[in-house]
């Protein structure tokens, strides 16, 4: 009997990675060999026992490099090396495939990661950062496509170093930092179609070659990017806390804009957003709004108000079905409010739940 446990096995040669290219229905992409672990055996048992039924050789197992949760199962991750240097099998198939899966081995380039379907992503996204050379690229900030925004991670891979990265508080109930800035830039997406048209207006202006729109965008999927580096655990409970990750991540930022074809005031919005997201949060502290902290903050951050009210909006959707039972109220509150400025429905917020 299968537990909910599964070992990939991943093997190279060089610089190249061996693949199964896998046929299920009309579907084909590419995943890791491996399986399920059985009852009383180990994991280190099934990757021994899952290479010689799948690829037809015996193994050596090197290290674990990875293991994360994916679709009500964990996933192992075991580097390997070909023990006896047999060649591993062309058509491969354990016979527990269903007739309508047909799996085919493949040394797939590292280089090549980036453009297959390699799944689950997470694995696929961790292999380009392990694989991404000291030498920066250079992209146009039109390449990133975020209606299909896990893929932004072929552009900054750095985003992969918080996939492993989990937070424990009352709006994150040991959610993958990861996972939390995917969901916060596809509720980003979903509230900009039904904002008031003169904040779409605002965020159609163009800086220099990129609209207020496109750079929001790029700073909501930085926004959280220093948490790597700043998460710790709280002494008294189970809780994590991630302090001055904003300022830490505006510093990562500047490095990372580098890659992307903007201008210096575009840059300085991206970074500016990033160091200043957390503030809106301090001015909705509690369950009634402050208006003299609403006024001072608006004064402050005016040049990038409506970006922060957005940021802050989309962030608040995608936690609100994580939000903890102390949290409730000033959650509704915070929603109240975005409601009003934006024109969109309290109940929007409270629907929009983001699942990858």
């Amino acid at each position: 009997m299968r537990t909910n446990k599964r070992v990939a096995i991943l093997i190279e040669k060089e610089d190249k990675i061996f693949l199964l290219n896998r046929k299920k229905h009309n579907k084909q992409y590419y995943i890791l060999p491996g399986g399920g672990v059985e009852d009383n055996e180990s994991l280190k048992e099934a990757v021994i026992r899952e290479a010689k039924e799948e690829l037809g050789i015996k193994v050596k197992i090197i290290e674990q490099v990875v293991q994360f949760e994916n679709r009500g199962s964990i996933e192992h991750y075991f580097k390997c090396g070909n023990e006896t240097g047999d060649k591993i099998k062309e058509v491969v198939g354990d016979g527990n495939l269903h007739k309508f899966i047909k799996d085919k081995g493949e040394w797939v380039s590292k280089d090549d990661i980036k453009n297959i379907k390699l799944y689950p992503q997470k694995i696929k996204f961790l292999l380009i950062r392990s694989f991404k050379k000291e030498e920066e690229d250079n992209y146009c900030l039109k390449d990133i496509n975020f209606d299909n925004i896990k893929n932004s991670c072929v552009y900054i891979p750095e985003l992969a170093d918080n996939i492993l990265v989990y937070e424990n508080s009352i709006w994150h109930d040991n959610e993958s930092v990861f996972d939390h800035t995917m969901n916060t830039v596809k509720a980003l997406k979903e509230i900009i179609k039904n904002i008031k048209p003169n904040i779409k207006n605002y965020l159609s202006q163009k800086v220099n070659s990129y609209s207020r729109k496109k750079l929001l965008f790029l700073a909501t999927l930085l926004h959280d990017i220093g948490k790597k580096d700043t998460i710790i655990q709280l002494e008294d409970r189970n809780d994590t806390n991630c302090p001055n990750h904003e300022e830490i991540g505006s510093e990562l930022a500047i490095k990372l804009l580098k890659r992307f074809d903007l201008g210096k005031k575009e840059k300085e919005i991206v970074k500016k957003v990033i160091k200043n997201h957390g503030e809106i949060h301090l001015v909705l502290d509690g369950t009634k709004l402050n208006k003299k902290k609403l006024k001072d903050f608006k004064n402050k951050y005016s040049d990038i108000y409506w970006e922060l009210i957005l940021l802050g909006a989309a962030d608040v959707t995608a936690t609100a079905h994580t939000t903890r039972e102390e949290g409730r109220a000033n959650l509704l509150f915070r929603i109240k409010f975005y409601s009003d400025r934006l024109g969109i429905p309290s109940s929007f917020f409270k629907s929009n739940k983001n699942k990858n």
